[in-house]
């Protein structure tokens, strides 16, 4: 189909640009995906990750549970009333979990 255009492309009516003229989305997906390699690329590059100094022997985790045990039923979460210094002692020392969520109907 024959066209001629000020600007050197030829486009058709509905707005897409007529076969053969070299331009299009492939170009830009080309484009799009280069940089892409490039960044991972670079996001990789740097100095290589330091080994971790593995303990000789098995994690030390403790898990507690209790039964109907509230947020505030522990000294170390404000409550006066209860003394808990075993358990105080362990969430000053380690890892504190604040919020959590039931994935069933608490009652």
């Amino acid at each position: 189909m024959p066209c001629a255009s000020a600007r050197g492309g030829c486009v058709m009516s509905h707005g897409t640009r007529a076969a053969g003229t070299g331009t299009g989305r492939r170009p830009a997906m080309r484009t799009l995906a280069a940089l892409a390699a490039a960044l991972v690329a670079a996001a990789c590059g740097g100095d290589p990750a330091k080994p971790v100094a593995r303990a000789d022997g098995p994690p030390n985790i403790v898990l507690i549970i209790a039964d109907d045990l509230g947020h505030y039923d522990v000294s170390i979460n404000g409550n006066p009333m209860v003394k808990t210094p075993n358990i105080d002692s362990i969430g000053d020392s380690g890892a504190r979990f604040q919020t959590g969520y039931s994935g069933d109907a608490v009652c």
